[in-house]
């Protein structure tokens, strides 16, 4: 499955893993969630209802990654260098597009911002 994120005529493509967490996400959808910067290396915005996260590993976070912070109840996508972390769970990967830099758009967004969430079949 594919999530497409969209805010002010920016369509971000994720490629989504094939888990609970990201499955439950699907479910959820559509969804317009109000994001903000956090630490000067994330986008974060709080879900309606919990992810399950149970036999869900931790992980390496990268750049480009969107993923679930369960201690939190929160959505993200990284554009900044994260170490690892207890409770982050891998959504998934924002697919780069030959045209624009993604990550560089996601980072210059200044202050909080509503981003609409939606699946497209791949």
């Amino acid at each position: 499955m594919r999530l497409e994120m969209k805010y002010n005529g920016a369509r971000f493509a994720v490629l989504l893993e094939d888990n609970p967490a990201s499955r439950e996400l699907i479910a959820q959808l559509p969804l317009e969630l109000e994001f903000s910067d956090y630490a000067q290396k994330e986008k974060i915005a709080h879900l309606p209802k919990p992810l399950s996260v149970k036999n869900t590993p931790n992980y390496n976070p990268q750049i480009g990654d969107v993923f679930y912070f369960s201690p939190w109840g929160n959505i993200g996508i990284f554009y900044g260098k994260q170490p690892p972390f207890n409770g982050l769970v891998y959504l998934g990967k924002i697919l780069h597009t030959n045209n624009s830099d993604d990550i560089e758009t996601l980072k210059n967004i200044k202050g909080n911002f509503v981003m609409r969430l939606y699946t497209q079949e791949l």
